[in-house]
């Protein structure tokens, strides 16, 4: 009878070493997927789809004297050149911005069918694949919260300039659009970071199937 208890008694605690570790298996799993979703979520929140004339970058502005004499953007100067060498830079790096928000959206939708594949198979993952995960959390949330720091520094001040495409306005425009340039490029960047996290947690998950 003592034996058997004994045996019972280890049996438990083997399921119950089980059970938490399975627990921890979804924690970290739910978590990195949370990571990512809020991740993409902002990426397409501080991504405008496209910037057109409405939105302030225009294909053609022109310029009203007097009310009656226009003089249309052909007729270059230092200023409008410069301008407008400025606003194919912004709509460049919009594009590539635009690129990497479809990425990061294809990845996080690979790592939660990888995800689920994993849960659905009752699979765990090692110990230092999961510290790793756990370094990839922390790392997509505090891209996440600089990304969220820049609100108001880009897009915005491109729709503020709407109505105000005159050559007088030009040296502020200038300015305004080498500042919107240096923040876009700066979300680039951290966007182009979260991607290489969500290709590396990819990889990692995969190992993991048969893939």
């Amino acid at each position: 009878m003592k034996t058997t208890k004994i045996v019972l008694l280890g049996f438990l605690a083997i399921m119950t070493l089980f059970a938490a570790v399975s627990c921890t298996e979804q924690t970290i799993l739910d978590q990195f997927l949370k990571a990512a979703n809020q991740m993409e979520t902002t990426s397409v929140v501080y991504t405008s789809d496209s910037l057109t004339e409405e939105d302030g970058v225009s294909s053609a502005v022109s310029y009203k004297e007097d009310g009656t004499s226009i003089i249309t953007l052909s007729e270059t100067t230092n200023d409008l050149i410069t301008f407008n060498e400025l606003r194919l830079d912004i709509l460049d790096l919009h594009d590539q911005i635009v690129l990497q928000r479809e990425g990061i959206r294809a990845l996080t939708e690979s790592i939660r069918e990888e995800i689920n594949t994993l849960k659905d198979a009752g699979y765990v993952l090692l110990e230092d694949d999961r510290a790793t995960l756990q370094t990839a959390i922390d790392n997509l949330t505090e891209l996440k919260n600089l990304l969220l720091a820049t609100q108001g520094e880009a897009y915005q001040r491109i729709y503020d300039l709407r109505g105000s495409y005159t050559r007088e306005n030009l040296p502020q425009i200038i300015t305004v659009y080498t500042e919107v340039i240096e923040v876009l490029q700066y979300r680039y960047e951290l966007l182009q970071s979260a991607t290489e996290i969500l290709q590396n947690a990819e990889l990692l998950i995969g190992d993991y199937l048969e893939n």
